[in-house]
């Protein structure tokens, strides 16, 4: 996590947030009868505690999606509008991923590198009235870094945003190797390095095991994901690490796409 910079006096007059994820983030609860996104409460206690009205806080919560699913096509879309563009965007992704069997290293290279050598294409020249096919190299290398490195952090990162990654809750009857997964990749969540990005452990800070049964009620739903209480509370929590990281970096508002 990249978290040097300057403390900043005064803090943003306003901000524009984006929350994108799955089913958590859309804050699904009761079997799909409600939604209780987490931004609601992420709105107020920043709201609170900041005093600023003029918050907004957009939801893109899509259930059952994964990292290795939509959501590269799904970002770039909530990107596009370069009129408006977020301050910040919060990504919490890997749930279903994992759920499906994914490891950890195509979770994360999902989120935030290549996983493919620059492409090639076969440039045909002519041996007499033979034709030879050789591997020759994209020439135009901002289509051949399109091709290899847009991944989901970097399109949110490329928009000039601060990137917020969460990583993965825990779920019950996971089993020791699921739970093995989960915590590499939220290991690997936890050490990225880059500019403008930085994590939160919503795993430590919203516990299903080592916690009373009437907490464990109040705010887990079945097992995976939280009630309407327990949206409350991720929002909650979220509004702190927020706040911390408002106070220590030093672009509170985005000035536009970062040229390549």
């Amino acid at each position: 996590m990249a978290e040097s910079g300057a403390m900043i006096d005064p803090l943003p007059k306003s901000l524009r947030i984006l929350c994108f994820g799955d089913s958590l983030t859309a804050g699904y609860t009761s079997y799909g009868w409600e939604f209780h996104p987490y931004a609601d409460h992420l709105r107020v206690g920043l709201q609170h505690t900041l005093s600023i009205s003029d918050i907004e806080v957009d939801v893109a919560g899509l259930s059952g999606d994964q990292v290795q699913g939509s959501y590269l096509p799904r970002i770039r879309a909530k990107c596009a509008n370069t009129d408006s563009p977020y301050d910040w965007i919060i990504i919490m992704g890997g749930t279903n991923d994992l759920a499906w069997g994914q490891s950890p290293d195509t979770i994360y290279e999902g989120l935030s590198k290549p996983s493919l050598p620059l492409p090639r294409y076969l440039s045909i020249s002519f041996c007499g009235s033979s034709p030879l096919f050789t591997p020759t190299p994209f020439q135009d290398s901002a289509v051949a870094n399109w091709i290899v490195t847009e991944k989901v952090w970097k399109v949110a990162l490329d928009t000039g945003a601060n990137v917020l990654a969460l990583n993965v809750l825990e779920a019950d009857g996971s089993g020791d190797r699921v739970n093995s997964k989960r915590n590499s990749l939220n290991d690997k969540i936890a050490n990225h390095q880059q500019e403008r990005f930085y994590s939160f452990d919503i795993y430590s800070a919203i516990r299903y095991t080592g916690i009373d049964k009437d907490l464990r009620e109040k705010l887990w739903d079945d097992g995976l994901h939280l009630t309407s209480e327990g949206y409350k509370v991720m929002g909650d929590v979220i509004a702190v690490r927020m706040l911390e990281l408002l106070k220590m970096t030093q672009q509170p508002k985005n000035i536009g796409p970062i040229p390549n």
